[in-house]
């Protein structure tokens, strides 16, 4: 199939969606992924020779790597193969990758390689720079990802590295992070706990995410050979400020709002790359919200 992208990781929430948009745009395209339902259901890890025909046979332009254990509660819970699938696998992949003249190599890490917040960065960081931080096993697993990746002598293949930042959903689809857990408990009236006020994040829409990674597979944006994006939202929202504005739109009331009071607080204001890179705003978390107040 001409200009066909694969995509590693395809049953997953950034995955469906991407996957779907794919099939919406007519472009040619195979979800992979060890859940019931994809295109082909393989085990990256222990069935890599299955993958490794796969790749072979069908000669991808580009390939998105979605795979991965994706947040601290999975690492912790998989302490053991963590590294298997989160940096090994990465390696093997990027190498079969290159072998098979594969174009571009789109990687999925995390701003979780800055460590944990209070977080304000300004400029881009390099994964050498980030290493002597205190980092958890989610997040040292990635940072180790993309070190590998930037060393690795890959010649001829794009290879870009995403740091992804909290992904909330659309009117389709509901991610499971804070932004529509919210969302969720106002518009059912139902009460909410959250554990500090002041953590937050720049939350980044699962669309400009999809649209991003549908014009970077088919080389619709023009990068440099290795590159790294800090993709997150165009700005930094405390959950204060999300609840706030729900009760200053008079979206939707609700009787039990339970603070967890606790001085141990995330924040994360990362510059983003997102707004250069789709030539226009990404979406505002009020354009969020206010679809569904």
């Amino acid at each position: 199939m001409k200009n066909l992208t694969i995509i590693l990781g395809s049953g997953g929430f950034v995955g469906k969606s991407l996957y779907k948009f794919f099939k919406l745009n007519n472009a040619n395209v195979l979800g992979i992924d060890y859940l019931e339902g994809e295109d082909y259901q393989i085990d990256f890890v222990k069935e890599f020779d299955e993958l490794k025909k796969i790749i072979m046979r069908y000669s991808p332009k580009s390939i998105i790597n979605l795979a991965a254990f994706s947040n601290s509660k999975q690492c912790n819970e998989n302490s053991k193969k963590v590294y298997k699938l989160n940096v090994d696998f990465v390696r093997k992949l990027a190498n079969l990758c290159s072998t098979a003249g594969v174009k571009n190599f789109i990687h999925s890490s995390s701003e979780w390689v800055y460590g944990p917040g209070p977080i304000n960065i300004k400029r881009k960081i390099l994964p050498e720079s980030l290493y002597h931080k205190e980092l958890d096993l989610y997040s040292r697993s990635k940072l180790d990802a993309e070190l590998l990746l930037l060393k690795m002598p890959i010649a001829g293949m794009n290879v870009f590295i995403n740091r992804y930042g909290i992904i909330y959903g659309n009117k389709e689809n509901k991610s499971n992070c804070v932004v529509d857990y919210i969302l969720e408990r106002f518009i059912n009236k139902k009460e909410i706990a959250i554990r500090s006020l002041d953590s937050g994040r720049s939350f980044i829409s699962i669309n400009d995410i999809i649209q991003f990674l549908y014009s970077n597979s088919l080389n619709n944006l023009m990068f440099k050979e290795h590159s790294i994006f800090d993709l997150q939202g165009p700005k930094c929202y405390k959950l204060k400020n999300i609840i706030d504005y729900l009760y200053d739109k008079d979206a939707i009331h609700i009787k039990n709002y339970i603070i967890k009071e606790s001085d141990d607080f995330d924040i994360k204001n990362v510059r983003s790359d997102i707004n250069n890179i789709l030539k226009r705003d990404a979406q505002s978390l009020e354009e969020y919200i206010n679809i569904y107040k």
